[in-house]
């Protein structure tokens, strides 16, 4: 029989077992955990007490992309008795052909398969990053009737749709536990962290077009954003991005040149902008993006965390999955109006470390809507965290 226990010396913290309280009851619900605050281990420990009680389990566990899967298979390996023969990878070019005691899944393959893997067998299903499965296709992943259930995010409850009502908790259960920035805070889970917001501006030809681009989003009311004409969410897009961010990101790097930097662009050209304006002035910055070849990305990402290169430009590509928690400088160079993103960004600067005594996290931005949202931010964040306000680091 195949046994699963976790590393000798290796303790829940004080929220992980209240959260395991509230989760043993019934075995199903979700737990929703600020990025950094531990929620992989939470769920190695809830997997350890449900196959000390039923051996004989199968468990599930669905994540929404492949860098995921990557990280959790170093996880579980690293922190548990299991072999990595006892453990089925499907997704991102890997198939299994069997289903071992761990069935890893990237979503988009679950949807096929964590049925059959389900099929005959009592099964613990854990969905990392919950919030991602409640669409029509994705929900054929976690709708398959497990014994128990276990759903993982920081930000479970959907911002533009009631989807976790009506799918996600009739499938997972409701949220059973919130740890929040505020107490990761205080429990010292999170890095002590300082954050700088730098207003940059639009040229007044940005701002003129801006402010077309807004009344024509304006007028679309009562849709949602994806709802609106893409073309002028895209064009708005490239004005709010302003030219004027790519010096501010540079500018803010050579602040910092001899930490670990991780920037965050929305889009792919203007990242590469960055990328090269780093390059040209002597910094050895690393790109990672969606566009590379596979090996590119994994090298890349492989240099940056062994410290070949100080400093990572990316994109969404790396908003979940990446575990850096040597990086103490987080630049968002431009971002959107989504609140999950953003505690996704955040989370990956805040991880703790040995390495530095605190983190700092620079947002550029130039719009007035940008501004709105980083005030109200600025208010969940008292007695959290200190918020500075600059006026842009560059002319």
């Amino acid at each position: 029989m195949v046994v699963f226990e976790l590393n000798s010396g290796l303790r829940p913290r004080d929220w992980q077992s209240t959260a395991m309280q509230s989760w043993r009851g019934s075995h199903t619900g979700v737990v929703k955990v600020v990025t950094g605050g531990g929620k992989t281990i939470f769920a190695l420990f809830c997997i350890e007490e449900y196959l000390t009680k039923y051996p004989n389990t199968r468990v599930i566990i669905t994540v929404p992309t492949v860098a995921l899967m990557d990280q959790w298979f170093v996880e579980i390996i690293g922190l548990t008795s299991l072999s990595e023969d006892e453990i089925s990878l499907h997704g991102g070019g890997h198939r299994s052909q069997d289903y071992g005691k761990i069935c890893l899944m990237v979503m988009n393959t679950a949807r096929t398969l964590s049925l059959e893997a389900r099929r005959g067998q009592r099964t613990l299903l854990i969905v990392d990053e919950c919030h991602r499965s409640a669409s029509k296709e994705n929900r054929k992943a976690i709708d398959i009737a497990a014994n128990a259930t276990l759903g993982l995010s920081a930000t479970p409850e959907r911002e533009y749709d009631d989807l976790f009502e009506e799918i996600i908790s009739p499938i997972l259960g409701d949220v059973i536990f919130t740890y929040d920035y505020q107490r990761a805070h205080e429990d010292g889970v999170i890095s002590d962290f300082v954050l700088f917001n730098v207003k940059i501006g639009l040229s007044p030809e940005e701002e003129e077009e801006y402010a077309s681009l807004t009344k024509a989003i304006a007028s679309s009311s009562g849709l949602l954003e994806s709802k609106i004409p893409p073309s002028v969410l895209r064009r708005s897009s490239v004005v709010a991005c302003a030219a004027r961010r790519v010096p501010g990101t540079v500018s803010i790097v050579q602040m910092h040149r001899n930490e670990k930097i991780i920037i965050f662009h929305e889009r792919i050209d203007e990242m590469l902008k960055i990328h090269k304006s780093l390059r040209e002035s002597g910094i050895n910055a690393l790109a990672y993006h969606s566009k590379q070849g596979p090996h590119i990305r994994r090298n890349n990402l492989l240099m940056f965390r062994k410290g070949v290169s100080n400093v990572l430009v990316t994109c969404k590509a790396l908003d979940e999955g990446l575990n850096v928690p040597e990086a103490s400088i987080g630049i968002i160079s431009a971002s959107t109006s989504s609140t999950r993103q953003r505690v996704q960004r955040l989370g990956r600067i805040l991880r703790p470390s040995p390495e530095k005594e605190f983190s700092s996290i620079y947002t550029i931005y130039a719009t007035e809507k940008e501004e709105v949202r980083l005030a109200e931010e600025c208010v969940r964040m008292q007695g959290v965290s200190q918020v500075n306000w600059m006026q842009g680091v560059v002319e």
